[in-house]
C-alpha cells in the first residue's frame, strides 16, 4: 500500500505555503515598525474571560445547547437551547461571511437529507435568539461541507451510495455527482473545504485510510492517497493551511500538516493517546476540531472512559506549529462542533469612555456628552478592568468613538452611576485599538524614525504584512490614513521614491493618494496595471512629512500625535477579498529646543529568563522611565510605567518577546522566552 508521510527533517516543497515552516521573524530595528496590537473583540464573557469559541453540549433530554466556551477553563456560558435532531458530533458547515452554522438533521440520515441552519450571535446578549430554517434535500447525507468565506453551495457526502454532490443552500442539485465508493467505514469520515476544492478523507478498513481531493466546481477527483492510518480527521483555514488528526495502527494519535499538491503528510507531532487501549476508551471528536487563527492554535474535543468509571470529557488546545498543548482542561458536559469566531467589534474598557486606551479625567466629558442617552446593555454590568463585549450603537463622538464606551458599567444608561469606574480605573492603559475592524490575517504596519522632532521632515513608510502565508496573492490596497493636522505643515505630505514590491509606478502599478487636510485625513490606493498578483509583502506608501514648527509647549518636552490606519480593503486579480486590518498608534514629537538624542544600547537582565511564571523581575536600572514588550512581529504588547520590580506577563500568550527599559540617555533590552504553561 502506497503511503505519503515526511517529516519536520525532510525537504519541504518550496511552492507549499503552508505557514508554519515559514516562520518570519522580524528584526527590531532603529525604525522600527509601530505596534498593530489586535483589536481583541470577543463575544461571551465568563470567569473574567471573553470568549470566541461556540460548541454544542446536550442539556436535558431531548434538547441541544449552544454555549459559549473559555478554552483556557472549560467554563461555559448557554447562549440558547434548541430541540431538534443536532446530534453531538454529528455533520455542520460553517460560514464565516454570516455566521451561520448548517447542521445536519441526525433524523434524516441515509434518506433524506435535511439540513437546519442557526445564526451565530455575533456579541451575546441575554435575549439572543438565533433562529433556524430547514432545507431538505433529494439525496441521502452524512457529512456537509460549505466555502466558509464565498459560494452558496452545500457539498454532501453519502456513505451508503458513496456520491459527493453539491446543492443550492436552499435545495436543488447542481453537476453530476462523484464517487467516492473507496470509503468504507461510516464511523471515520471527514470532509472540509480548502482552496476551492472539497478533501475527504475515510477508513477503508484494518488500519488503513484514503483520501480524495474533488474540484469543487466540476467534481472532477483531483487526487488520491492512502494512509497507514486508522482515520484522518481534517481540518483547514484559508491562510494557515490543511491539516489531519489521525491514528495510527497501533492507536497513537498524531496532528500532520498536509501538502495540498501531493497530500503528503508533515508529522508536526504526537497527540495524548490511550495508556491502555485495552481497559479505555479514548476519542477525538471528528466534529470538533476548529483551527483558532488568531493564536495559530488547533482547539479539539475528546471523551475518555475507563471500566466501570463514567466518561470524562476534555477541551484540548495545542500549538499548530509543534502539536505541543496550550491548554488541556476538562468539562462537565461533552462539547462538539466547535467553531471560532473572528471578533466584530471593539471593547469596552469601563472607564476609557473616549476610547483612547487610558482612564484620565478627560473621560468625564464624554459621559457629560451622552448623558441620560440610551445604548446597548452589554451581557455583564461590571466596572471590571477587562475587556468587554459590546454592540455598537452608531450613536458617536466626532472622532468615530461609540458612545457605548461612556456606559462604563453596561446596563444601558449613560448617567452618574457610570464615573465610578473612572475613579475605580484611574490611570490604567489597556491596548484594544480602536482602528482594526478585528484582529485578521493580513495587518498593514506603519515605520518612522524613532526620533521626531518640531520643524523637521519625516519619513512615514506604510506596509503590508504577509508573514502569515508569504504566498497570498496582492493586486490592489486602499486605505485611509488619519492623523492630527496640528502637527503637519499642509501641502508638505508627499510620495518619494519608486514603490519596490509593486514595481514601477506608472508601469506595474498606479497609485492615487486624496488628502483632506483640514480634517486630518488622507485616502490612499495602490493598485497593479499589469494583471499580475505580488506576493511576498512590502512597502505600499513612502512619503515624507514635515513637522509643524511650534506644537509642543517647552515645558513638556514632547506630545503624541495620534495617527490611524483604517478603512482597509485589499483584493487579488481574481477579485477575492482579503481578511485585512489598520493601525492605531502615536508619533511621539519632541520640541525641537529640546536636546533629544539617540540613546545608548544595553543589556537588560531579566529574570527568571526563560520563564513559566505570570511576573518576571528586571535587574534593577537607576532612573527608569518606562518598560515596553514587543512580540516577535514588532507589534508593542505592553508598556510599564512603574512598579518595574515585578512586571506581570501572566496574560500573554505563550511565545518570544523583546524587552526595552528606557532611561532619559540609554535603553536596555533582552529576549524574553515566556513559557507559558
Amino acid at each position: 500500500m502506497k503511503t505519503s508521510q515526511i517529516t519536520k527533517n525532510d525537504t519541504i516543497n518550496t511552492n507549499f505555503y503552508f505557514y508554519v515552516y515559514k516562520v518570519k521573524l522580524h528584526t527590531m530595528k532603529k525604525l522600527m515598525i509601530i505596534s498593530f496590537a489586535l483589536l481583541g473583540v470577543l463575544h461571551a464573557q465568563t470567569g473574567n474571560h471573553i470568549h470566541h469559541l461556540f460548541g454544542l453540549k446536550q442539556s436535558t433530554a431531548g434538547l441541544v445547547a449552544l454555549d459559549a466556551l473559555d478554552q483556557k477553563t472549560g467554563n461555559s456560558v448557554e447562549v440558547e437551547t434548541f430541540s431538534l435532531n443536532f446530534e453531538l458530533g454529528g455533520a455542520y458547515a460553517y460560514r464565516t461571511i454570516n455566521n451561520k452554522v448548517y447542521y445536519l438533521d441526525a433524523a434524516a440520515q441515509f434518506t433524506v437529507g435535511v439540513v437546519a441552519n442557526y445564526n451565530l450571535p455575533e456579541i451575546y446578549s441575554t435575549d439572543y435568539q438565533g433562529g433556524f430554517g430547514l432545507t431538505t434535500f433529494q439525496a441521502g447525507i452524512s457529512n456537509i461541507c460549505v466555502n466558509p468565506e464565498g459560494d452558496s453551495l452545500l457539498y454532501a457526502f453519502n456513505i451508503n451510495t458513496g456520491l459527493l454532490s453539491k446543492f443550492g443552500l436552499n435545495g436543488g442539485s447542481f453537476g453530476v455527482a462523484q464517487n467516492l465508493s473507496g470509503i468504507l467505514d461510516t464511523a471515520f469520515v471527514s470532509m472540509v473545504y480548502y482552496n476551492d476544492q472539497i478533501y475527504v478523507a475515510g477508513g477503508i478498513g484494518g488500519d488503513s485510510s484514503v483520501m480524495y481531493v474533488v474540484d469543487a466546481n466540476n467534481m472532477q477527483i483531483l487526487n488520491t492517497e492512502f494512509y497507514d492510518s486508522k482515520f484522518m480527521y481534517l481540518v483547514a483555514h484559508p491562510q494557515l493551511g490543511l491539516f489531519a488528526l489521525g491514528q495510527n495502527g497501533v492507536s497513537q494519535n498524531f496532528l500532520a500538516g498536509i501538502l495540498p499538491t501531493s497530500l503528503a503528510l508533515i508529522n508536526l507531532g504526537a497527540l495524548p493517546s490511550c495508556t491502555n487501549c485495552a481497559t479505555s476508551s479514548f476519542l477525538y471528536d471528528r466534529n470538533a476540531m476548529v483551527i483558532d487563527s488568531t493564536n495559530q492554535q488547533l482547539i479539539v474535543s475528546r471523551s475518555e472512559q475507563f471500566s466501570g468509571l463514567s466518561t470524562q470529557y476534555y477541551l484540548s488546545t495545542f500549538d499548530l506549529l509543534s502539536a505541543s498543548p496550550v491548554y488541556e482542561v476538562q468539562t462537565l458536559e461533552r462539547y462538539s462542533n466547535l467553531i471560532f469566531q473572528k471578533p466584530l467589534a471593539d471593547l469596552v474598557y469601563p472607564g476609557d469612555t473616549d476610547h483612547d486606551k487610558d482612564v484620565d479625567m478627560q473621560d468625564l466629558l464624554a459621559i457629560g456628552l451622552f448623558y441620560n442617552n440610551q445604548t446597548n446593555g452589554r451581557f455583564e454590568i461590571s466596572n471590571e478592568w477587562i475587556g468587554q463585549a459590546a454592540v455598537n450603537s452608531n450613536i458617536a463622538l466626532t472622532n468615530g468613538v461609540d458612545q457605548k464606551h461612556a456606559d462604563s458599567n453596561g446596563d444601558g444608561q449613560i448617567n452618574a452611576v457610570d464615573y465610578n469606574a473612572i475613579s475605580l480605573n484611574y490611570s490604567y492603559t489597556h491596548y484594544s485599538e480602536k482602528s482594526t475592524n478585528a484582529s485578521c490575517d493580513f495587518p498593514l504596519y506603519v515605520s518612522f524614525p524613532s526620533l521626531v522632532k518640531e520643524d523637521q521632515p519625516i519619513s512615514i513608510q506604510i506596509g503590508l504584512d504577509l508573514s502569515n502565508l508569504p504566498s497570498q496573492n496582492v493586486y490592489g490596497v486602499t486605505f485611509t490614513i488619519e492623523y492630527d493636522s496640528t502637527f503637519v505643515v499642509a501641502n508638505t505630505m508627499n510620495t518619494q521614491g519608486v514603490n519596490a514590491w509593486f514595481g514601477t509606478e506608472d508601469g506595474n502599478y498606479i497609485q492615487q493618494n486624496i488628502d483632506d487636510f483640514p480634517a486630518g485625513k488622507m485616502d490612499v490606493g495602490v493598485v497593479g496595471i499589469d494583471k499580475l498578483n505580488r506576493n511576498g509583502g512590502g512597502v505600499l506608501l513612502d512619503g515624507i512629512w514635515t513637522m509643524e514648527d511650534v506644537v509642543i509647549p517647552i515645558a513638556q518636552g514632547y506630545r503624541d500625535m495620534p495617527f490611524k490606519i483604517s478603512n482597509v480593503f485589499i483584493i487579488d486579480y481574481d477579485e477575492n477579498v482579503i481578511d485585512a486590518c489598520g493601525v492605531d498608534t502615536v508619533i511621539r514629537v519632541y520640541d525641537k529646543n529640546v536636546g533629544v538624542f539617540e540613546r545608548e544600547e544595553l543589556a537588560l537582565n531579566i529574570y527568571p529568563n526563560p520563564t513559566k511564571a505570570s511576573f518576571i523581575n528586571l535587574e534593577h536600572v537607576a532612573d527608569l522611565e518606562y518598560v515596553e514588550i514587543y512580540d516577535m512581529q514588532g507589534r508593542r504588547v505592553q508598556t510599564w510605567h512603574e512598579k518595574f520590580s515585578q512586571l506581570h506577563i501572566g496574560d500573554f500568550n505563550k511565545g518570544v518577546y523583546i524587552l526595552k527599559a528606557y532611561t532619559a540617555d540609554k535603553v536596555y533590552l533582552n529576549k524574553l522566552v515566556y513559557n507559558k504553561e
